[in-house]
């Protein structure tokens, strides 16, 4: 089952393959890359009765999608579950004392504090590159899906646009080489043309002095 369906994103019936909580370690959170994501170090302890003041990077989010992903990786750990349910208790015994909460809340689910911070250093950081991963293949197999077809498409009409831009060239080419040889044609007809007219103007001189012969001819005749 996909991460966007276990979150409540999509509808599915299958169940989910539970995080397998790996052994707690040290009191520093360190989640190790994967895929292109880099480590990240957090420093688990009881805050303060003033808000630590912590600066994100702006970023569009929803809160919905949040609270579901934190029930999903905080889920991975039923220590950290335990822990979480009882702070929730116990807090309206402590309403502006955040730090008693969750003194009381370790008092209440018997675990010491080193052992929360091996459970998020562990099972909570495996569980949140787990949904890094997932979320990302989620996102791939989306696009693939919404766009992938399109791309294809896309790819195909710039093929066919690269093959008639030669085409193109080409024929232009072969109108070039033909109106070179039209102009080449233009050319030698005006000089056959000018030939001809030559020669008519030739002929046309030759027999008018023919017939002034004959004329002159005739009146001699006349005159014997």
């Amino acid at each position: 089952m996909s991460l966007l369906k276990k979150l409540g994103l999509v509808e599915d019936d299958a169940p989910q393959a539970p995080v397998t909580p790996p052994t707690p370690g040290g009191n520093a959170i360190t989640i190790p890359s994967a895929q292109g994501y880099a480590p990240a170090s957090y420093a688990f302890q009881a805050p303060s009765n003033t808000p630590a003041q912590t600066s994100y990077q702006a970023a569009p989010s929803d809160p919905e999608m949040i609270n579901k992903i934190k029930s999903s990786v905080f889920g991975a750990s039923p220590i950290i579950t335990q822990f979480i349910q009882n702070l929730e208790l116990v807090r309206p015994q402590f309403p502006n004392d955040e730090g008693a909460c969750m003194k009381a809340a370790l008092a209440f689910t018997r675990v010491d504090k080193n052992s929360l911070v091996g459970e998020l250093n562990k099972t909570v950081a495996a569980a949140l590159i787990h949904t890094r991963q997932s979320l990302d293949n989620e996102h791939k197999k989306a696009r693939e899906s919404a766009v992938g077809g399109l791309e294809q498409q896309l790819a195909s009409i710039n093929s066919e646009i690269q093959a008639t831009i030669a085409q193109i060239t080409e024929l232009q080419s072969q109108i070039t080489a033909k109106q070179a040889a039209t102009t080449d044609l233009q050319a030698k007809i005006r000089d056959a043309e000018a030939n001809l007219q030559q020669q008519d103007a030739v002929v046309k001189g030759s027999l008018t002095q023919v017939e002034q012969y004959v004329a002159n001819f005739g009146q001699t005749l006349a005159r014997l």
